[in-house]
């Protein structure tokens, strides 16, 4: 009778394993002075056996964070905001310039080279993750046109 407790009890566990998501390579590329815009980008790793999404995240410095990927209209790169991005099981995500990415909108404190800026990954197995971007020198542009809801 005690094992197959047991037995029931793993099996319900089971079911509430949280994916796990390594984050590597985080980071802010450094805005003009007059910039309210930014962007972060990283990887995400999705190390568990079930697909799992990025549904969110947020940082103290700005009003606003959203979920952004660029879509190309007539040569000129669009941010599109985005409800989710998802990550398939042992699969990795590269969130990175004119790709997915996530816009920080509205600057309160303005971060410089050099500066750690922690952002809050908000996941779809409700887990959390903090997280330390780096702002980074970075040379070049693209053109690009900022849309949000």
């Amino acid at each position: 009778m005690f094992n197959k407790l047991i037995a029931v009890g793993l099996l319900l566990c089971s079911n509430l394993v949280w994916a796990e998501v390594e984050v590597s390579d985080v980071w802010i590329r450094e805005a003009p002075p007059t910039a309210t815009v930014m962007a972060a980008y990283m990887q995400l790793k999705n190390t568990g056996a079930q697909p799992i999404a990025l549904n969110a995240a947020n940082c103290e410095q700005y009003q606003n964070v959203e979920l952004h990927s660029t879509v190309m209209e007539n040569g000129v790169a669009r941010m599109v905001p985005m409800d989710k991005m998802e990550i398939p099981a042992g699969e990795t995500l590269s969130l990175q310039p004119g790709a997915q990415h996530i816009m920080l909108i509205g600057v309160l404190k303005r971060p410089v080279v050099g500066d750690k800026v922690k952002l809050t990954l908000k996941f779809s197995d409700d887990s959390r993750q903090d997280v330390l971007a780096e702002v980074r020198k970075v040379e070049g542009t693209m053109p690009m046109e900022h849309h949000h809801h």
